[in-house]
């Protein structure tokens, strides 16, 4: 598959703090490609590098087409509060050298009403984020990026803003990328997933490996502490852990699961670590479950 953006061996240093650290990443042309990572992970200065709003420090970020047009909304942008969206999309579209006709066209596509009288200063949260796509689109672009575009909508506004973006995906093969904390919200939208931490590539898989990504080892003990250190010191290199103490629970994710067989894995629990069989089975977990997995996070009381 061609590629939109390829990432190589991008650093990205702050004075002491490594944003990026030798991240390399490819973004499929014509994909919704979600960044996922904590606050803090290097999701949105990945964003910025790839703008040039942030100069990197070694490595390459490459287009896989010419000068392509990019659209992008980092951070939260500043409207002309007292226009109405008609207003701010014909002014805009005139700074731009776009045709001001097309900007009805736009909030329509968006779902937005063309006759809509109110400010934009009196719009929902979920209307100014489809009012953003709208902007992006007044240039045909490429690409848009988006910085947790998702980020304190309601479920309504989060299923609304997925659908727009998908249909502007399918309809226009535009390449999407978008940050986002919010994993659950990704399934069912996402072609393609990067997993980062610590400006680090965790894990890079597509919707058609959701399956053999998110398979784990489900360990039902009530010894977790003692079984939890001998996992520590046999697979450490092979294998992620969620735990869910309240429930004696245990799940193991495989770092990468074409090179690791759950299997015999197991296999190897039951003999060495004297698992009971019955209480060690293979399942399909969830993707907050990995996510959380990779990035430290995943040892919960209850």
């Amino acid at each position: 598959m061609l590629s939109a953006i390829d990432y190589q061996n991008v650093t990205k240093q702050y004075g002491r703090i490594l944003a990026l650290d030798n991240f390399s990443l490819s973004i499929p042309q014509g994909s919704i490609s979600f960044i996922l990572g904590l606050n803090g992970a290097g999701k949105t200065t990945l964003l910025k590098s790839t703008l040039g709003h942030t100069p990197i420090n070694s490595g390459e970020i490459k287009f896989g087409k010419t000068n392509p047009s990019i659209s992008a909304v980092i951070e939260t942008p500043t409207f002309y509060e007292n226009l109405t969206a008609k207003a701010l999309m014909t002014h805009m579209s005139i700074l731009r050298r776009c045709k001001p006709e097309f900007s009805s066209t736009l909030l329509s596509y968006v779902g937005l009403s063309v006759e809509d009288k109110r400010p934009v200063r009196k719009y929902s949260l979920g209307m100014r984020q489809r009012l953003k796509l709208a902007l992006a689109l007044l240039v045909e672009p490429d690409i848009i990026i988006l910085d947790e575009p998702l980020n304190g909508l309601d479920p309504d506004g989060i299923n609304q803003m997925k659908n727009i973006l998908i249909k502007i995906n399918r309809e226009k093969g535009t390449t999407i990328i978008l940050s986002s904390h919010l994993i659950k919200e990704t399934e069912g939208i996402a072609t393609d997933y990067a997993i980062i931490h610590h400006g680090k590539l965790m894990s890079r898989f597509n919707k058609e490996d959701l399956d053999s990504k998110l398979n784990c080892l489900h360990i039902s003990t009530d010894n977790y502490s003692t079984l939890l250190e001998g996992i520590g010191n046999v697979y450490d290199s092979r294998l992620r852990l969620f735990v869910k103490k309240s429930d004696n629970i245990i799940k193991c994710y495989a770092q990468d699961a074409k090179k690791v067989n759950l299997k015999n894995i197991r296999q190897e629990m039951i003999e060495g670590l004297e698992v009971e069989a019955d209480k060690i089975t293979i399942e399909r977990g969830s993707l907050d479950e990995y996510f959380l997995a990779l990035t430290g996070g995943g040892i919960y009381d209850n």
